[in-house]
Parts: structure tokens; sequence; C-alpha cells
């Protein structure tokens, strides 16, 4: 600069190759390293999912093996101690599993203690027929065939007896159940 204005300039000039450079290395780097990271994310999310379908997996073989094919209960199925959602999903199957072999052995009790109910009638019917078709005494045959009729009815009751628990049992799994103040109920 003089006092009469700029009398000359000076241009320094750099290559911006070097710049270039840098920019190029840390935007490698960049990517190796989320490429690398993103494998590592992803390895363990597969590790986890692996882990959670064997899981998922031994869950259901031990419900399959504690259940026979025409649904009768073998055995308990072990409760799980983890408290994830898979733990509560097995207390949840053990639950089950023991409701369901309660109501079977009920049902088998139910059915041995029916059988014994119907037998007796029927042997009522079938002796009081037999004898009516060997005397032919018209007093005898009068005895024979209220012991029939007798044992006919207990049947019909019996049949009559076991429609109604059948109804009442529905009525109670479809009823829904509702708080109750006991104290005020037992004081009324």
């Amino acid at each position: 600069r003089s006092a009469r204005g700029v009398v000359g300039a000076v241009l320094v000039e750099q290559s911006s190759n070097q710049i270039l450079s840098l920019h190029n290395e840390a935007l490698e780097r960049l990517i190796i390293i989320s490429l690398i990271l993103f494998t590592v994310v992803g390895l363990v999310l597969l590790g986890f999912a692996t882990l959670l379908a064997g899981r998922i997996r031994r869950l259901r073989n031990r419900v399959e093996a504690a259940v026979s094919q025409d649904g009768r209960i073998l055995g308990k199925l072990p409760r799980d101690r983890s408290y994830d959602e898979i733990g509560d999903l097995n207390r949840s199957f053990v639950g089950v599993l023991n409701r369901l072999a309660e109501y079977n052995h009920y049902l088998e009790a139910m059915a041995a203690r029916l059988a014994h109910e119907l037998r007796t009638p029927l042997t009522i019917v079938r002796s009081s027929l037999e004898n009516l078709e060997n005397d032919s005494d018209r007093e005898n045959s009068r005895r024979y065939i209220d012991r029939a009729r007798t044992g006919v009815e207990r049947l019909r009751l019996i049949l009559h007896r076991m429609r109604e628990a059948t109804r009442l049992e529905q009525l109670l799994s479809q009823a829904e159940l509702e708080p109750c103040d006991l104290s005020a109920l037992v004081s009324t």
C-alpha cells in the first residue's frame, strides 16, 4: 500500500488436495466405525433373539412333554424363576396345567361315581324284568313292575340332575364377579 493506493498484491495459493484427503480419511473412518458398530449391535441382537427363541422353544417342549396327545397331564411343569415375560408365561402355563390336572381328576372321579350310580337302577330294572318273565303270579308281577318303574325313575332323576349340574356350571362360568361387602351382608 502506498499513499496513492494499492501498488501491488501478493497471491498465496495452496492446493485443496490435502484438505480433501483429510476429509475423505475422516469420512472413511466414520463409515468403518459405523459398519463395525452396526455389525456388533446386529450380532448382539441376533444373539439375544437366539437366546429368547431357545427359551421359548424349551418352554414349548416342556409343555408338550407335560401333556399327552389325548389331553392327559403326564407330569408337572417346572417353574421358571426368571422375572421376565417368558418366566411369567411359564408360571401361567404351570397354573393352567395344574387347574387342568385337577379338572381331569374331577372328571375321572365323576365318571366312576356316575357309572356306579347308573348301574344300581339298571340292575333293579333288569332283575325286575327277569323276575317278571319267570313269574306268572299277578301280584308278584305288579311288584316287579313297580320296582322297574322305580329304577327307571331313578335313572331319569340322575339324568335330570346331570343336566342341571351342567347348566349350573355353565351359568357360573359366565357369571360376572363383583365385589361384595361381607360385613354388611352378614349383619343384615
